[in-house]
């Protein structure tokens, strides 16, 4: 059985031991904790210098000044762009290729042969037809004059006029078919890739080649139901293609769709673009933009001059910072003039309308007000920062692909 005083004498014990340790060590544990505190002073003395004694630097940005604009509204969209005379041209009957007259890529006139496919047995046909209609305009003629003497009677004069409306009929059909194996332009325009060899059979429908007057351009797009009202014909487009970035095309809403899609919920539009310098191509890619006739007074900046965070948008505003004057000891002695100090300023800010690289503010800032527009990622709030003299990044509307 365990003395229930055993157990307090132990604590004592133990208690009385370690002091007795302490005693002995405690020059070693001072020793300790004095090398591991200046250890940690070492590491963390140089970032709490630099963060809160030393002066930094201003940092160098762009800035530039708010602008009040006259801004028309615009509805962006893509489409493509489509040439108002186009075609495929394919034979309606079949045969053998006898004679190609054009070259891929030529320009022809309307009319202009292009491809004549083997006619010998219609031309064979043909002749034996106005051989027949010959032989039926004599009979004709004779027997009217026989009737006209009541010598033949008016029957047989009937039954040979009938004969010669059906070899009359017998010749046109026969023309008709070989004008339909001698293929030509309905149009004057550009040829594509031929797609056929002479010698080859053609099987009614098979495509020849391309044929393409590019002067004047549709312009196809879709636009949301929710801009119905906005939309009118006459109204005027712009829209830029890949191949010519910094240029703007001009065109005219022609067709409006009656009927709004009901599995996309839109509205088919179709445009035209006088193209007379054939500067633009059927089948190409446009970024569409709709051009609303009202205009508004507005605030705008560049878009990059914006950051977009989870609290929403905001600017740098810039506000100069009172110059310190140092005097100087040597009087002759000029010294340049300081570079002016600003404070950056984060400022929230709600965001309109884009256009060509510069965003509509609808509030948060005013027209004249200096701001960052490029550089945010190396300052915050409060940060003091001096102007760049050189120009700041392009806005993406004005970077070529050069």
């Amino acid at each position: 059985m365990v003395d229930s005083n055993t157990s307090p004498n132990v604590v004592r014990r133990a208690i009385k031991r370690t002091r007795h340790y302490i005693h002995i060590f405690k020059k070693v544990i001072f020793i300790f904790i004095l090398f591991m505190s200046i250890l940690i002073g070492w590491k963390f003395f140089p970032m709490f210098y630099m963060q809160h004694i030393m002066v930094h630097p201003p940092i160098i940005v762009t800035a530039e000044t708010a602008q009040s604009e006259n801004w028309s509204k615009q509805i962006r969209v893509i489409g493509s762009l489509a040439a108002v005379r186009n075609v495929v041209l394919a034979p309606e009957i079949g045969g053998i290729i006898k004679h190609i007259s054009v070259e891929s890529g030529q320009f022809i006139h309307k009319n202009a042969p292009i491809l004549q496919l083997n006619d010998d047995v219609e031309e064979a046909e043909l002749q034996r037809y106005q051989a027949q209609l010959e032989y039926s305009l004599a009979s004709l003629s004779r027997s009217q004059k026989l009737t006209k003497g009541n010598v033949e009677t008016l029957a047989t004069y009937e039954q040979k006029d009938a004969k010669k409306k059906e070899d009359t009929a017998n010749v046109d059909q026969a023309k008709a078919t070989i004008a339909k194996k001698n293929i030509a332009a309905p149009f004057e325009g550009y040829l594509g890739i031929r797609l056929v060899n002479l010698g080859q059979y053609l099987q009614p429908g098979t495509p020849i080649i391309t044929l393409t007057d590019a002067r004047q351009l549709y312009i196809n797009f879709s636009i949301p139901e929710r801009y119905l009202t906005s939309l009118k014909k006459g109204q005027k487009i712009k829209f830029t293609v890949d191949a010519f970035p910094d240029q703007d095309f001009e065109g005219s809403i022609r067709t409006i769709e009656s009927q709004i899609n009901e599995q996309t919920r839109t509205i088919d539009v179709q445009a035209i673009h006088e193209n007379k310098d054939l500067k633009l191509s059927s089948g190409m890619f446009a970024d569409i933009r709709v051009i609303e006739p009202e205009q508004k007074k507005v605030v705008s900046v560049s878009e990059t001059a914006v950051e977009y965070g989870l609290y929403g948008s905001s600017v740098y505003v810039l506000k100069e910072e009172a110059p310190t004057v140092e005097k100087s000891e040597d009087k002759d002695q000029k010294t340049p003039p300081p570079e002016k100090v600003y404070i950056a300023k984060r400022q929230s800010v709600k965001t309109g309308d884009t256009q060509k690289g510069r965003i509509v503010i609808l509030s948060g800032l005013t027209a004249g007000q200096q701001i960052v527009s490029s550089g945010q990622i190396k300052i915050n709030s409060g940060t003091s920062v001096v102007i760049s003299k050189e120009a700041g990044p392009q806005i993406p509307s004005q970077i070529s692909n050069e």
